[in-house]
């Protein structure tokens, strides 16, 4: 997998530049929609962090980032979203944002923990895409006809004012 984000990664940016990618995408691997067999116990925290290192020393090889990280989350959100930071903030990216490219379906408990999350750290959320299957759909088979998720009503802040991305 290194060396296919590493070639893609330099090929790319090499023809492209930097300005429009995110690189490649961050998740724990663990309990995503298609991996029905997973529990909460199951998760280790820190694998959203460690591959966003793995893809940082990709990047370093060229001597280019992106200018915005991406990861996925489902479970414990808040606490991957903390990590994650943390870990970009060591390695000398704390100044990019992050797009959720993937979390359940208009999640008011991925909203909470997400909104906290982000009120105590300094990065700052892009945007989020949603899944089309929420946290108790996981068994669901996601129909490939599935139009994109437009209701985000529960990712918007505690009190109302507005959508915390």
């Amino acid at each position: 997998m290194r060396t296919h984000i590493s070639r893609l990664w330099h090929d790319y940016t090499s023809s492209y530049g930097n300005s429009d990618t995110i690189g490649a995408s961050a998740t724990s691997g663990h309990c995503v929609p298609s991996n029905t067999n997973c529990t909460s116990q199951e998760i280790a925290w820190d694998d959203t962090a460690n591959h966003l290192q793995t893809l940082l020393w990709i990047y370093d090889l060229y001597g280019i980032r992106p200018n915005v990280f991406a990861m996925h989350t489902y479970a414990n959100s808040g606490v991957e979203f903390t990590n994650a930071d943390a870990r970009l903030d060591s390695l000398g990216a704390s100044t990019q944002p992050i797009i959720i490219g993937e979390t359940f379906f208009n999640d008011a408990g991925v909203r909470d923990q997400l909104e906290s999350a982000m009120h105590a750290r300094s990065r700052s959320i892009l945007f989020l895409t949603q899944w089309p299957a929420g946290a108790d759909d996981l068994t669901q088979e996601v129909d490939s006809r599935f139009t994109p998720p437009i209701a985000f009503f529960n990712y918007h802040y505690n009190d109302g004012s507005g959508y915390i991305f």
